[in-house]
């Protein structure tokens, strides 16, 4: 039977792609991603380390080959191609910060050939030391570093721009791994004048792309510098490299590269249009800075001569890099900065395609790489992050291009591998639109579809006249199938699910390339499902209610099938199920008011196979029984008698029902004796409705309580037992049964004269009537007295230093109870108060009893003892602290002065030095009176015990050492006002002194005495504990600042002031006139100056002295003589 393909096919997503050459894409740092699964997902196994450029091919099964990051190749097991490892020095020119420093083109027609094409980064550090090695500066001069990497060679470059290069990989080498072969590596095609002095030092532009020829034997690599495109012809021959060469807008001077050389070049997948991203137009090479002043362009490009034509900017004045075409080829896309980072749109289908520009994406991310997949959508590397951006629906105008970022929405994670700039360009012929062969309702191209293998269906394109049609089925020609549509089938009997590769070739015989049509047909066996009924149980007088959702289990019970891979459809009948009208919900309470007898149920598997099968609709009925729950009571002390379980009341016709019990009997009652939950299943004889009834059966076990009861002074006390309101009591007495005695409550008397202590036990058995078992409760019931306690003083000893006693208050329990012979200490429980009001209202306890600290010298504290558990007192406790009189117990420090040695002092353990015979005295010297002798410093310590009360306390004693002071003196002379006189203590002295000067008054702390005239002064020091004062005549100098030689008698010679008679001896004094004439030379002991030179007066003028002090300091100064 055969359907129409559309009314049955499932459309998936993601078109197959049967030239799997890009199905493989390793990018970045390690991160690579795979179309062989569906979506695309993220490979780990990738060597590439890049920044920007990359390639990589697989073969046309969507197996890797090679990739490649321009300079090392890397094979399918990620191993590096002997003949390309750039860092062992046999590796490929490009450069893997060359926007696409690499590109792998299939040779046309020998399948184990491939071209590896590269572009090195056109480096002006390079370009600096053309011809020589790079880098270098902008004079040529030899660099260690690249300054934008800080990195030399061979690490950042190999020092030279090397253009465009192509190597050979034959596939046959290497054990079928592949290596490039020697002598087919690094060959230099030439993409600029060779004339020009400036373009060999760049040679090339960082950008390249490739595209099937016209002819579909042969592929077009192109590239472009400058103004230049250069497209290089690769057929059966192998590279042409006489390249065709098109000059066009716009013209990039050689000295703005290498930040102009900078953006993707990309060829559209029909290989009609050019697109191309200039990142800048203007560069400094010196302060690394480009001007946003790139732009994108579009070209037509003739893919039967090679020829560039027909210029169109499409945006100016920004930094532009990535560019893409949509699969269809009319829509162009390029990621560019002007104020933000975004990502736009063209139609080139529009008549002003400039102004069709759309935003697809606006940001603040780095401008980057977009690529075109086989999917058909377009990539977008995401600089530094974990993912890839995606354009879902490039075909589409606008926001329905659908750009997305996020995982669940299409964006690819990279398993935390990082993207960067760049991702790897292909042959764009292999995205090139494929024609539809299977028939959809619109213009989508469709190449993956499920089917049912139930049927024949129809693949097809449109009948051509002239054309010829090829059909292949799983990469082998089906003979004689050459119509414009092919007739498919599956055989029954097959293993399914079974998948097919279908591929239709059309020739139009007029010279070009054959087109082509792909489809995945996945064929899927029908499951053999099987009519059924569902059942359900009521009341009498109620609808029928059944849950349809039952339907899913019993089909998927009758072929084992998960419920997830089927859908059900219900219907009232086939006529409706067929029309698909009138369906029924799928729901768990369907209530069949229309008394449906059957339902139709549609079976759809894979979306694709359906069958028709027929439920049929019984109801019956729930036996109208008592099954209230029942909860009953098991003794266990009855053991091994048994309980019976009944099923039914004793009004219920017994012989109606079926019975199966929990414990598999089937009967109408059982005998059970252990607890726990038992159920019985009741229905109609013959029938399947049926009810449960539930017996919780709880455990009884013998129930024993005994209680203690200990009273004081009382002669009645009543035994109540208020747990249970209804059962028989019956009391006991010391085991004899009390007649009479039938209530909860028992009241029991003591005489008055009884003897104490009166003990009795009563029993009382609690029988509930209810199954339970007797529950007994013992009273063992004690009357007491309370006892006469001691009277209580508790001694302890005056802590000095706190000023009150400790005392242990527990030691008062053992006096209490000293000689009272009706109570044991252990028996008693003692809480003690600082008040009696405490005490009575049982507030403020004091909590630390062990060792109570009695800060408020209390001379009395109350306890409140408890003993036989209710025989309570007040007790009163008298606390007794020995003091220490005339004893201080702060450690007294003395001083002796070193002077009065041997002499000695005194320390006394008492204040008042009185003595009180009734202590005793251990001193650290072992002495034992009650002062010593000391003539020594140190720490002398003193215990002072009272041997009656055994109270002791340790005094301290500090002695220190002081001695008068022997000092020196240093002083500052011939300041005027300004003099000073400074005391300097000999180290040796042990004391704390203080200094006065002229007379004994008015010491101060400072041994400094500033602001002194000349003169004699007397400076006097005193040690501060009392060892005497030193003292010393101290001369400071001073000179006359003028004299008058006239005779009168008032300052008539001139001298110096301040000198001691039996000091500074050998002070030399010599007087110059103003021209350094000596007038006279002289010492401290002779005559001073009288005015005169050789007898005759000196006139009046300004006079020089040098003074030439006892320890050689030189002073200097003037003076003036007056007459």
């Amino acid at each position: 039977m055969n359907k129409i393909l559309t009314l049955l096919i499932c459309l998936s997503s993601v078109s197959f792609y049967a030239q799997g050459q890009a199905d493989n894409w390793y990018f970045g740092r390690n991160a690579g991603i795979t179309f062989n699964t569906n979506p695309p997902t993220a490979l780990s196994d990738g060597q590439l380390n890049t920044l920007e450029g990359c390639s990589s091919i697989s073969d046309s099964d969507g197996n890797l080959l090679m990739y490649t990051d321009g300079r090392t190749i890397w094979n399918r097991n990620h191993q590096i191609m002997p003949n390309a490892d750039y860092f062992a020095g046999r590796g490929l020119k490009g450069d893997p910060s060359s926007t696409s420093s690499g590109l792998i083109v299939p040779h046309p027609t020998n399948p184990n050939l491939y071209f590896v094409f590269t572009v090195d980064e056109p480096h002006h550090e390079n370009a600096n030391a053309y011809p020589n090695q790079g880098p270098a500066d902008a004079n040529g001069n030899p660099i260690s570093e690249y300054t934008d990497t800080e990195q030399g060679v061979p690490e950042a470059d190999d020092g030279f721009n090397n253009g465009l290069n192509y190597s050979i990989v034959n596939m046959a080498l290497n054990g079928g791994l592949g290596d490039v072969i020697p002598g087919q590596k690094n060959k230099e095609l030439i993409t600029y004048d060779p004339n020009d002095a400036e373009e060999v030092k760049y040679k090339a532009s960082e950008k390249i792309t490739a595209v099937r020829g016209r002819d579909c034997n042969s592929v077009w690599v192109i590239t472009q510098f400058r103004n230049k495109f250069y497209a290089f012809l690769i057929d059966a021959g192998g590279v042409d490299d006489e390249p065709v060469i098109s000059e066009v807008p716009p013209l990039l001077e050689v000295s703005n590269y290498r930040r102009a050389a900078i953006g993707y070049l990309k060829a559209s997948p029909q290989g009609d249009k050019l697109l191309i991203a200039h990142n800048t137009s203007n560069y400094n090479p010196v302060t690394d800075a480009n001007l946003d002043d790139g732009n994108v362009y579009l070209y037509d490009f003739n893919n039967l001569t090679g020829e560039v034509s027909n210029p169109i900017e499409l945006i100016e004045n920004v930094n532009a890099y990535g560019v893409e075409f949509s699969q269809d080829s009319r829509k162009a896309y390029a990621t560019v900065r002007d104020t933000s980072t975004k990502i736009y749109q063209w139609n080139l289908d529009a008549a002003d395609i400039p102004n069709s520009i759309e935003t697809i994406s606006n940001s603040n991310e780095t401008t980057s790489a977009l690529q075109l997949g086989p999917d058909g959508k377009i990539y977008h590397s995401l600089i530094n992050t974990f993912q890839l951006g995606v354009i879902n629906n490039p075909n589409e105008i606008g926001a329905a291009a659908n750009y997305t970022q996020n995982i669940s929405e299409g964006a690819i994670a990279l398993n935390g591998n990082i993207a960067t700039f760049g991702l790897p360009p292909f042959i764009q012929s292999l995205f090139s639109q494929r024609v539809p062969i299977v028939e959809t309702d619109n213009e989508e191209v469709i190449e993956q579809v499920s089917l049912c293998d139930t049927y024949t269906y129809q693949l097809g394109y449109e009948d051509i006249p002239g054309a010829t049609y090829t059909w292949s089925k799983d990469g082998t020609v089906l003979p004689g199938e050459t119509s414009h549509i092919l007739n498919i089938s599956q055989n029954p009997s097959a293993d399914f699910p079974v998948e097919h590769n279908y591929r239709l070739e059309v020739d139009l015989n007029n010279g070009d390339c054959p087109f082509f049509g792909i489809a995945t047909i996945l064929f899927n066996q029908s499951p053999a499902f099987e009519d059924d009924k569902l059942l359900t149980c009521k009341e009498e007088g109620s609808d029928a209610v059944f849950d349809l959702t039952e339907v899913v289990s019993k089909l998927s019970e009758q072929v084992e099938m998960n419920p997830e891979e089927f859908d059900i459809e219900l219907y009232r009948n086939s006529t409706d199920a067929e029309t698909g009208t009138n369906p029924i919900a799928v729901s768990a309470d369907f209530i069949n008011t229309e008394n449906l007898n059957s339902i139709s149920v549609k079976v759809k598997t894979n979306t694709i196979c359906e069958k028709l099968v027929e439920f049929k609709l019984t109801n019956r009925f729930f036996p109208d029984v008592d099954v209230t729950p029942e909860v009953l009571i098991y003794c266990t002390a009855d053991f091994p008698e048994t309980l019976s379980l009944e099923a039914i009341k004793d009004n219920e016709d017994a012989s109606r029902y079926e019975y199966l019990w929990s414990t598999g009997e089937t009967g109408p009652s059982i005998e059970i004796n252990s607890a726990g939950d038992y159920f019985v299943d009741i229905r109609f004889i013959g029938e399947d409705c049926m009810v449960t009834k539930p017996f919780e059966i709880e455990e009884s076990q013998p129930a024993f309580e005994s209680e203690t009861i200990r009273l004081c002074d009382t002669f009645q006390h009543t035994l109540e037992q208020n747990t249970f309101e209804n059962g028989v009591f019956t009391w006991f007495q010391n085991g004899n049964r009390m007649t009479g005695e039938n209530t909860s409550a028992l009241t029991v008397n003591v005489q008055q004269d009884a003897e104490f202590p009166v003990s009795d036990t009563y029993t009382l058995e609690v029988d509930l009537l209810d199954g339970s078992c007797i529950k007994t409760f013992d009273y063992n019931l004690i009357f007491n007295k309370s006892p006469d306690y001691n009277s209580v003083v508790l001694q302890s000893c005056n802590n000095p230093e706190l000023g009150y006693a400790t005392f242990n208050l527990e030691e008062a329990i053992s006096q209490l109870t000293e000689n009272v012979n009706e109570v044991s200490p252990d028996e008693l429980s003692l809480e003690f108060y600082e008040s009696e009001s405490d005490a009575l209202d049982a507030e403020n306890p004091i909590l630390n009893p062990q060792n109570f600290e009695n800060t408020s010298n209390l001379s009395r504290i109350f306890g409140i003892v408890e003993s036989f558990e209710s025989c309570i007192n007040l007790v009163e406790i008298e606390l007794s602290t020995f003091l220490f009189p005339n004893v201080s117990p702060e450690a007294t420090a003395l001083i002796y002065c070193l002077e009065d040695f041997p002499e000695t002092i005194q320390l006394s353990a008492l204040i008042d030095g009185n003595t009180l015979s009734n202590y005793d005295f251990l001193w650290s010297t072992s002495e034992t009176s009650q002062a010593i002798e000391v003539n020594q410093a140190g720490i002398y310590t003193v215990e002072i015990s009272d041997p009656t009360f055994g109270c002791s306390l340790i005094k301290e004693f500090e002695v220190r050492e002081s001695d008068i002071a022997d000092f020196e003196s240093s002083v500052e002379h011939f300041s005027d006002l300004n003099n000073s006189i400074e005391i300097i203590i000999d180290p040796s002295n042990l004391g704390d002194y203080e200094f006065a000067i002229e007379e004994p008054l008015n010491f101060q702390d400072s041994n400094r005495f500033e602001n002194l005239v000349s003169g004699i002064y007397k400076v006097y020091v005193r040690d501060k504990f009392g060892c005497g004062i030193s003292e010393k005549t101290i001369g400071v100098l001073g000179i006359m600042k003028f004299f008058t030689p006239n005779g009168d008698g008032n300052n008539d010679i001139w001298e110096i002031s301040g000198l001691l008679e039996n000091n500074q001896e050998d002070i030399l004094l010599q007087i110059y006139d103003r021209y350094g004439k000596l007038m006279r030379s002289f010492t401290n002991k002779d005559a001073g100056w009288d005015g005169t030179y050789n007898g005759k007066n000196m006139p009046s003028d300004d006079y020089w002295y040098r003074i030439r002090l006892t320890d050689g300091t030189i002073e200097t100064g003037s003076f003036t003589l007056k007459r």
